[in-house]
């Protein structure tokens, strides 16, 4: 049977995830998958085939998995389950999830010039795709428009360890740290924190660890400076106004005009309220402060211009992945790995068939000088799957995996982000980067 090529990809992709045997029937001009395993009945020892409906793959390549099968736990065996059958969806719906995290303030007439999908359609595919994967709006900031820079902690304790809810008492106090991570595997714990210096970050550090529980446990602690690479990123939380609140301008008569370096309170307000909810109306935003008509979408733009919001986007609260994996890539030869850095580029902006990005947070990091990488995970096995890739690719280096357990503080940035976006906004920092070093020859 000769399957139209959206079709025939998702079925690979299908076969792939499951221990058994995978066939297609077609019915009435629908593709329908099924399990099969052939064994022998008991009785009359004659040969049987047994099938399990797994569900419809529509004719755009989107997966439609059997109710029954739907669920948050691991089939037997690694066979296909609900959440990794959910990953996968049509190409209609990929584009539109591209555009959401592109830019989820987006019109529906802009979407329907760049997806050639009519405003209805996406509008109803939007709404479907909200209810699937439960996603929220909200914007990226960058946090170094404020003088933060970003770290990875890494945290291996050596007898025991805290329970995840002490710790979460403890790290959520701690406006600093804006994502943290419990682990099974190599680390214990991750945390990705944001700080003006790192005096400020060890003093943070210290005080913590000094106080109950983590000073009951030894552990060692790792923290190097990180720089976030596309597609990905971790968004932040709402402790992060916190930090900035004191860059806010008040007029008095000392402070007559906004200094360099300070907010106005419109600026202030609109990433506030659209960090929480980027649906939120600049009408609204207005009524809720007291500003006059139309001074919530002048301070959005403005923000726009000056690149402190770099876009309006999405996370997903119920994401189609069984869980996510961190690894920390060590790099120990950097000949053998420039060899392979160009391919390891490459498939880290490779283009899925998933409702996610391949890679959901990818950073370079200095101690101990390499990178780290948090990936989606659909199916058992599929942790040494992609360390295996890593491992061809990024030669020259000791790779650190660990399975991200529970999010204690702060959560993952689960989008689906448009590549080639991402690959122009890598290949302009690495122009960047070469007239830097240029100049500096000269």
């Amino acid at each position: 049977m000769e399957l139209p090529k959206e079709v025939a990809e998702a079925l690979s992709h299908i076969r792939k995830g499951s221990a058994r045997s995978v066939t297609l029937k077609r019915i009435r001009g629908g593709y329908y998958a099924y399990e099969y395993e052939d064994g022998v009945d008991k009785e009359t020892g004659a040969r049987k085939r047994s099938y399990l409906y797994l569900g419809r793959i529509g004719l755009d390549g989107g997966f439609s998995a059997a109710s029954r099968r739907l669920g948050r736990g691991s089939g037997a065996g690694g066979r296909v389950t609900g959440t990794e059958a959910d990953a996968y969806v049509g190409k209609e719906d990929r584009a539109i999830l591209e555009e959401m995290s592109a830019n989820s303030r987006e019109s529906l007439a802009e979407m329907e010039k760049r997806t050639k999908i009519s405003k209805g359609a996406i509008a109803y595919r939007m709404r479907r795709l909200k209810e699937r994967y439960k996603i929220r709006t909200t914007i990226e900031i960058k946090s170094s428009a404020f003088g933060f820079e970003r770290y990875i902690a890494t945290v291996r304790f050596k007898r025991g360890r805290p329970d995840n809810a002490r710790l979460r008492e403890v790290l959520s106090k701690e406006p600093m740290i804006q994502a943290a991570f419990a682990c099974r595997g190599h680390y214990d714990l991750v945390l990705y924190i944001i700080s003006e210096g790192v005096e400020k970050l060890e003093d943070m550090i210290y005080d913590m660890r000094s106080r109950r529980p983590l000073s009951e446990y030894p552990a060692i602690w790792d923290i190097g400076y990180c720089h976030e690479l596309s597609p990905g990123y971790l968004p932040l939380t709402d402790d992060f106004f916190s930090l900035i609140e004191g860059t806010v301008w008040k007029k008095t008569r000392e402070s007559t005009r906004k200094g360099p370096g300070q907010l106005l309170m419109s600026e202030y307000a609109v990433m506030k309220e659209l960090n929480r909810d980027a649906d939120t109306s600049f009408a609204e935003i207005d009524r809720k402060y007291g500003f006059k008509e139309g001074i919530a979408h002048y301070a959005y733009h403005r923000l726009m211009e000056k690149q402190i919001i770099e876009r309006a986007t999405i996370t997903m609260v119920r994401p189609p992945a069984k869980y996510c994996v961190f690894f920390y890539i060590v790099q120990v030869d950097m000949g053998r790995f420039n060899i392979g850095n160009l391919a390891f580029r490459a498939s880290r902006s490779a283009y899925t068939m998933t409702a996610l990005n391949k890679y959901l947070f990818v950073g370079e990091v200095s101690a101990p000088y390499g990178m780290v990488v948090i990936a989606p995970i659909y199916k058992d096995g599929g942790v040494e799957e992609l360390e295996a890739e890593i491992g061809r690719l990024a030669m020259g280096c000791v790779i650190r995996s660990t399975i991200i357990s529970d999010v204690l503080v702060g959560q993952i940035g689960y989008r689906r982000s448009p590549m080639e976006k991402e690959w122009e906004s890598d290949a302009a920092r690495d122009a960047a980067q070469s007239g830097m070093k240029n100049s500096k020859e000269k």
